[in-house]
């Protein structure tokens, strides 16, 4: 029985080998980014039979920016890559800026040996980010003459603290 099984194993795999021979991939990328947050995409790669070149483009109106390019040599690398999201034109609006969301596309380009493997392109949603500002003092009164201490955390949509600057005008 055992044999057999065995067998059945080995014919199951030889049956599944010119499938698996194939360039599999796979780029997971986020439907909506947020501009100047830092994003995360992966990339796996699987069953490739020799060096493929990994190149992947954020396209906005005004420029594109290449996110990654990269010869990639051993099959079956799961990675992950943080990149800076780009600020877009801004709009004037009574004086202020305000960033208005965009549609960018994410274009994906696999080439074994100067042949094309894969190309393709998707939308993305690039929007402004959505940050809250929390001031907080050590307590909720003061004395006249008393020096106050405060705090300032900056929280975006998902309500993580976002490390950048803040400038402060008293009046």
């Amino acid at each position: 029985m055992e044999a057999s099984m065995v067998h059945w194993a080995i014919v199951l795999l030889s049956l599944t080998v010119p499938v698996t021979s194939e360039l599999q991939y796979l780029v997971a990328f986020p439907a909506v980014i947020y501009h100047t947050s830092t994003e995360r995409f992966c990339t796996f790669l699987r069953s490739i039979p020799e060096t493929v070149h990994l190149t992947v483009t954020l396209e906005m109106k005004i420029q594109n920016h290449i996110l990654l390019e990269k010869d990639i040599k051993a099959p079956g690398i799961y990675e992950c890559i943080s990149f800076k999201v780009p600020a877009f034109t801004p709009r004037k609006e009574r004086g202020r800026r305000k960033y208005q969301d965009e549609v960018a596309s994410v274009y994906v380009l696999i080439q074994e040996g100067g042949k094309v493997r894969f190309e393709g392109r998707k939308k993305v949603q690039v929007q402004s980010a959505f940050v809250r500002n929390i001031v907080e003092t050590d307590k909720p009164f003061y004395k006249p003459g008393e020096r106050a201490k405060f705090r300032i955390v900056r929280l975006d949509d998902e309500l993580k603290a976002i490390d950048e600057p803040v400038s402060i005008t008293f009046l």
